[in-house]
């Protein structure tokens, strides 16, 4: 009751800011939970993606007139490229999240704008092996399948730009301190799984052949 009647408004003040960080606690795990679901989701589709390519290979099998054209042109570096970039922006990601913590405002800009910089990289690589392939979209059972990867890797390094620009806006507008890190680390989730993709369509069209 003395508290309450404070003229000064100090136990008034306490309670609406303890309001205010529960509820951005809230909205910071619904981020990271809808993040986590997200990713599952597409962890699904990319393994439902995997045992299609496998089985297809398989069934048709290799050599000769099989599974892969004769006619198809690799380009080994563009592909090692699409990988390692893909895991320098989950790399620098999670620089710029740690920065956060830290309340280095600079470095968690700078890593987040590599971050974005890194997975436009490689998207302009993953539109260079379709270009260079010369495979027609429907022409043979590896070709969809060929296509259906690139595009998934294309896909999910789109959403992992919009979350890291989105993580990028927050920062610099101070956004990602405290409570608000749990929606930063949830943009990070995006990242990694654009970073999972490009490593596991390089090893399906580079090495599982």
């Amino acid at each position: 009751m003395v508290a309450a009647s404070q003229p000064n408004g100090t136990a008034g003040t306490a309670g609406t800011a303890g309001t205010a960080v529960t509820a951005r606690t809230q909205s910071g795990n619904g981020a990271l939970l809808g993040a986590l679901l997200a990713v599952a989701a597409g962890v699904m589709f990319v393994s439902a993606l995997i045992g299609a390519y496998f089985s297809v290979r398989n069934w048709v099998g290799v050599g000769d007139g099989g599974f892969i054209p004769d006619a198809l042109k690799f380009d080994n570096y563009a592909g090692f490229m699409t990988m390692v970039s893909g895991l320098a922006a989950a790399f620098a990601a999670e620089w710029a999240l740690v920065s956060a913590r830290l309340r280095k405002s600079r470095w968690a800009t700078a890593g987040y704008g590599l971050s974005v910089l890194f997975m436009v990289g490689a998207i302009n690589s993953v539109w260079h092996i379709g270009q260079r392939s010369r495979l027609a979209a429907g022409e043979t059972a590896y070709a969809v399948l060929f296509y259906a990867v690139l595009s998934a890797m294309t896909l999910s390094l789109i959403v992992g730009i919009i979350a890291a620009v989105v993580n990028l806006v927050r920062v610099m507008a101070g956004h990602v301190w405290g409570d608000d890190l749990l929606v930063g680390r949830a943009g990070n989730w995006f990242i990694r799984f654009a970073a999972l993709t490009a490593t596991i369509g390089f090893f399906l069209i580079y090495t599982y052949k």
